[in-house]
């Protein structure tokens, strides 16, 4: 895989029709890529390396899609929590492209 197309694949996208929980409450997705995401507005006792499951609903084909995606903590500051995906499915870089694609 070329060094571009990595880079396109972990660019990070601004989907406002992505929305998250974490821990039961709801969060705003900073940002989100096929490899992590950014959550602010978030006050919790995590630490990074931690194991974490985020709740995602999104838009796909007239229909609200539920999905949990399981991952660590790599930063924990007063700009919000990053996580990384445990192992991001085909399926997830697929949605991501088709909801990147549909926001233009």
């Amino acid at each position: 895989m070329t060094t571009e197309i990595k880079r396109e694949r972990n660019a990070r996208l601004n989907l406002s029709s992505v929305h998250g929980k974490f821990e039961g409450v709801e969060c705003q997705i900073v940002d989100i890529s096929t490899t992590g995401l950014l959550l602010e507005g978030i006050v919790t006792d995590h630490v990074r390396g931690d194991a974490v499951t985020v709740a995602l609903r999104f838009p796909l084909m007239d229909k609200t899609m539920l999905m949990d995606v399981d991952g660590f903590i790599v930063r924990c500051d007063e700009r919000g929590i990053a996580i990384d995906y445990v192992k991001p499915s085909r399926t997830w870089v697929h949605i991501l492209d088709i909801l990147s694609r549909d926001k233009n």
